[in-house]
């Protein structure tokens, strides 16, 4: 399409790839000798800033919130892998907020929700990022310190460590590193994670903080289906789950 191989290189993308060179001051490309694209070591982070910020813009535009929970925190998760590699890209402050107004601006009048709460988009975008923007760096150094970089590890399948559960957990409740991220910046660097305890972990995090009163009701749920069974009156019930 377009006589291009890469969805990135079409038309649609033009806009954000074009945003994101001018907000961080780097060329998504240089130019090869026979006139083609080529592509450094930095142009996946591009072209994950240019897919988050369409999939921000409509989430947001669609009513959906940052959020610990449900949908809301599919965004948030979107939101922060987008902040840490506009991080890569040497960015300290907001980032993405710049390429959520090329989709705006290049797709508004396509779809009027996103002009309709273009001002809404643009703040909490703005928001989110500066709120992981302060928790980023200590997060990341925190991660080094647990999974030291050695280089590219591309290609290999050696598994050199394991990043515990109880760490992956600290990195999410301390920085708020989603767990996600932290098992994707893990296979970078070729770590093994502690999948079944960190799942869980953060989880039942997850739900304390954002629905801390189902968390709750489903305890009290248990206790009192317990009591029913003692006292003879009821079969106790399994407790309630999500």
């Amino acid at each position: 399409m377009q006589g291009v191989t890469n969805n990135f290189h079409t038309d649609l993308f033009a806009p954000m790839i074009a945003a994101i060179e001018s907000t961080v001051g780097r060329p998504y490309a240089e130019v090869a000798p026979d006139g083609g694209r080529l592509l450094g070591a930095h142009s996946a982070s591009f072209r994950v800033l240019a897919d988050h910020a369409r999939a921000v813009a409509f989430l947001l535009a669609d009513g959906v919130f940052p959020s610990n929970d449900g949908r809301g925190y599919v965004l948030r998760r979107i939101l922060r892998r987008a902040v840490r590699h506009a991080y890569l890209l040497g960015r300290r402050e907001p980032t993405l907020v710049h390429v959520v107004q090329a989709v705006l601006d290049s797709m508004g009048d396509v779809f009027p929700k996103l002009g309709q709460h273009a001002a809404h988009i643009l703040e909490t975008t703005r928001a989110e990022e500066e709120r992981f923007l302060d928790t980023i760096e200590g997060g990341l150094s925190r991660f080094d310190s647990l999974a030291p970089a050695m280089g590219s590890t591309q290609g290999s399948t050696h598994l050199r460590g394991t990043i515990s559960g109880d760490d992956a957990f600290r990195l999410y409740d301390t920085f708020g590193f989603p767990i996600d991220l932290t098992e994707l910046m893990a296979r970078e660097r070729a770590i093994r994670r502690g999948h079944r305890r960190l799942r869980g972990r953060a989880a039942g995090a997850a739900g304390a903080v954002a629905g801390g009163t189902k968390v709750e009701e489903a305890r009290r749920r248990g206790r009192r289906a317990g009591r029913r069974c003692q006292d003879g009156s009821a079969k106790a019930r399994r407790p309630w789950r999500r």
